[in-house]
């Protein structure tokens, strides 16, 4: 089965949604490392809430987090169709953060994106770590700073 949409129209950047609780994650495929089954994660002590403590992944411990509490918002019940997407840290935080995982509330969906195919979405919460809000193919979603959110989670790095 394709699950890949059809590409837009122009120039477009092959593009992976994640599906959160009341939005999804819009990322560049080329971000994510690997997407794997959901593990609950091994507690970090005196972790923030967003945290959800630490995974194995390839031998190494990876931090876990859930983006909706990073940005305030509230993580509903973790389902059978959860997984973790593993994704490569970026900036500053890089050699302490190589990766992260992202909690997801289902499985990603990749997709052809085009400028014409995003539309801003409205506006909402402001957190550092969110680039943008925006529609696209029909659903809300927010684009990470992801050089942000690195620095933010190098903290939980071993």
């Amino acid at each position: 089965m394709n699950t890949e949409a059809k590409p837009a129209q122009g120039e477009s950047v092959r593009c992976v949604i994640i599906p959160l609780d009341g939005g999804a994650l819009l990322l560049p495929n080329a971000s994510v490392a690997e997407v794997v089954s959901y593990q609950a994660g091994e507690a970090v002590a005196s972790a923030p809430p967003w945290c959800l403590g630490r995974f194995q992944w390839r031998g190494v411990r990876v931090p876990l987090i859930s983006f909706e509490r990073f940005i305030g918002e509230t993580l509903g019940d973790i389902g059978h169709r959860a997984r973790i997407i593993v994704i490569y840290g970026l900036g500053e935080g890089r050699d302490k953060a190589p990766y992260f995982g992202v909690l997801a509330q289902g499985i990603p969906r990749l997709s052809r994106v085009a400028a014409d195919g995003i539309q801003p979405a409205e506006e909402g919460n402001s957190h550092e770590a969110i680039a943008a809000r925006v529609l696209v193919d029909g659903v809300k979603a927010w684009i990470p700073d992801v050089d942000k959110l690195t620095g933010l989670i190098e903290t939980l790095a071993d």
